[in-house]
């Protein structure tokens, strides 16, 4: 891209971790997909602010 050139490849849908955005996948493979981009399981329940996180 720095150069001003982009190569564009095909990719195998088994391999295509963009996909856990775009479609229900079976639990496996979203797994495998959210290790593969790095991503981590959102913790669940109520999120808040501790005192001093915010400046006034």
């Amino acid at each position: 891209v720095a150069t001003g050139e982009a190569e564009i490849q095909w990719v195998p849908t088994e391999e295509m971790v963009a996909d856990i955005f775009t479609k229900a996948l079976p639990r496996e493979k979203h797994w495998r997909f959210m290790r593969a981009m790095g991503l981590r399981q959102r913790l669940s329940g109520s999120v808040g602010m501790r005192s001093g996180d915010v400046s006034d």
